[in-house]
C-alpha cells in the first residue's frame, strides 16, 4: 500500500486544518444525544412507551458510539482516517432516514443503533486526526479545545431541538439529522486528505487487531489516565440521562425551560473549556488535572447529599452540582485523554478506538442503571461517583505529586 510522504508536525498536507476537520467529525455524537433530548416526552406519547423505555434509545446511541470504535480505530489504522469517516458519516445519515419514517418503536431503536455506530467512526476519526497532527501536551491542548466543542454543542443543541418539536414534532429533528449529515459528507469528501501515515501499518484482520489491542492495553501508563477518561463521561453521560427526568418529568418542567437551562450549564462550560488550554500553559497539564477531579469529587459528595435527604425540590439543587461537576470535567477529561493517548504511536487509532469504547459504553451502561433507578438514581449517582473521584483523586495526586507540586521542575 503506497502513500504520499508524511510531513512533520502538520502530517502529510501542512495546508489542511486538522482542528476544523476533527471538530466536524467531532459533532455527530453530541448532536445525537442532545437536540434529540427534548423530544424525548413526544417520541414516548408518539409511540406509547414511558420516558425511561425512550432513556434507553440515548444510551442505546451512546453505546454503539463506544463498542464500534473499537473496530473502527483498528480500521482507521489500516485503511485511513477517510474512508473510515465517510462511512460513519453516511451510515448516521441512513440512520436518521429510517427514524424518520418508522412508526415501530422497536424499528426506533434499530435507527439510533445505526446512528450511533456511524457517530462512533466519526468519533474515532476525530481523536485520531488530531493525534495525526499532535504530541504531548500541544495534544493534551488540542483535546482540550475538542472537548471546548463538545460541551459547546449542548449549549445549542438542545434549544434546536426544543424549537423543532415545538414548532413541528419530534421528527424535525431526524430532518434535521439528514440534512447536517449530508452537508458534511459532502464538504468532508471533496475536502479532507489522509493524515494517516499508511506505510506504517497496511495489514488488517483479526490476528492483527488482537495483537495491535495487547500492545496497547500492555502500556500501564495510560491506565489511570484512561480510567479518568471513562469516569469523567460516565459523569456527564449519567446527568445527561437523569436530566429529562429530574427537570422535566419530576420538577415539571416545558422543553423549552429544559432546553435554556440545560443550555445555560453547557454555555459556562464551554467558556471554561476555551480557557482550560491557556490555563494548562500557565498552570500545567497534570495541576489542572487533580483540580479537575477534585471539583468532581466535590459534586458528586453534594448529590449524593441532596439524594440521601431527599431534598431535591428545585431545579437548583440538581444544577449547581452538576455544573461544579462539569467545570471539573473540562479541567481533566481533555488532559487525561492527552496523557493517555500519547505513547502509542502508529497504533493511536486502535488506541482511541480501545479507550472510545470503554468511555461510552461504560458511561452508558451506567446511565442506563441510573435511569432504572429514576428518583434513586441520584443517591446512586453520588454515591457511586463520590468514591470513585476520591480514589481516582488520591491515586493522581500520589503518582504524580512531583509534577503538580513543581510543574516547572519536570
Amino acid at each position: 500500500m503506497t502513500t504520499k510522504k508524511s510531513k512533520e508536525k502538520h502530517g502529510q498536507y501542512p495546508h489542511q486544518n486538522p482542528m476544523l476537520f476533527a471538530v466536524i467529525l467531532i459533532l455527530f455524537s453530541p448532536i445525537g444525544v442532545d437536540l434529540f433530548l427534548p423530544s424525548t416526552p413526544e417520541v414516548g406519547r408518539y409511540f406509547g412507551v414511558s420516558l425511561s423505555k425512550v432513556q434507553w434509545t440515548i444510551s442505546i446511541f451512546i453505546f454503539c458510539v463506544g463498542l464500534g470504535q473499537i473496530p473502527f480505530g483498528n480500521l482507521s489504522d489500516t485503511y485511513g482516517r477517510r474512508p473510515i469517516a465517510l462511512f460513519g458519516i453516511l451510515l448516521f445519515i441512513i440512520g436518521s432516514l429510517i427514524g424518520l419514517l418508522t412508526k415501530n418503536f422497536e424499528v426506533f431503536l434499530l435507527a439510533r443503533l445505526m446512528q450511533g455506530i456511524g457517530a462512533s467512526a466519526t468519533t474515532v476519526s476525530s481523536f485520531s486526526i488530531i493525534r495525526d497532527y499532535y504530541t504531548g501536551d500541544q495534544a493534551s491542548n488540542k483535546f482540550s479545545w475538542l472537548i471546548a466543542t463538545l460541551n459547546f454543542v449542548p449549549s445549542i443543541a438542545p434549544f434546536i431541538g426544543a424549537l423543532l418539536v415545538t414548532v413541528w414534532s419530534w421528527r424535525a429533528g431526524f430532518v434535521f439529522f439528514l440534512g447536517i449529515g449530508s452537508i458534511f459528507l459532502l464538504w468532508f469528501f471533496l475536502k479532507y486528505e489522509e493524515s494517516a501515515n499508511l506505510e506504517v501499518k497496511s495489514k488488517s484482520g483479526v490476528v492483527t487487531f488482537l495483537k495491535d489491542a495487547r500492545h496497547v492495553l500492555h502500556l500501564r501508563d495510560s491506565w489511570l489516565p484512561g480510567l479518568i477518561c471513562i469516569t469523567g463521561l460516565s459523569f456527564i453521560i449519567s446527568y445527561v440521562s437523569l436530566a429529562p427526568l429530574v427537570l422535566m418529568e419530576n420538577l415539571g418542567f416545558s422543553p423549552i425551560a429544559f432546553s435554556l437551562l440545560y443550555s445555560l450549564n453547557a454555555m459556562m462550560i464551554t467558556i471554561i473549556s476555551f480557557l482550560v488550554p491557556k490555563l494548562n500553559d500557565k498552570f500545567g497539564v497534570y495541576r489542572m488535572l487533580v483540580v479537575g477531579l477534585f471539583l468532581l469529587c466535590t459534586s458528586s459528595l453534594i448529590l449524593l447529599f441532596v439524594g440521601v435527604y431527599a431534598l431535591m425540590s428545585a431545579w437548583y439543587l440538581y444544577m449547581i452540582p452538576i455544573s461544579i461537576g462539569s467545570i471539573g470535567f473540562a479541567f481533566s477529561f481533555g488532559n487525561a485523554q492527552g496523557i493517555a493517548m500519547t505513547p502509542h504511536g502508529a497504533l493511536i487509532g486502535t488506541a482511541t478506538g480501545i479507550l472510545g469504547a470503554l468511555q461510552m459504553s461504560i458511561a452508558s451502561l451506567i446511565a442506563a442503571m441510573m435511569v432504572t433507578f429514576d428518583e434513586g438514581g441520584l443517591v446512586i449517582f453520588g454515591g457511586f461517583f463520590s468514591g470513585i473521584y476520591i480514589y481516582l483523586f488520591l491515586s493522581w495526586f500520589i503518582k504524580n505529586k512531583n509534577r503538580i507540586v513543581n510543574p516547572c521542575e519536570t
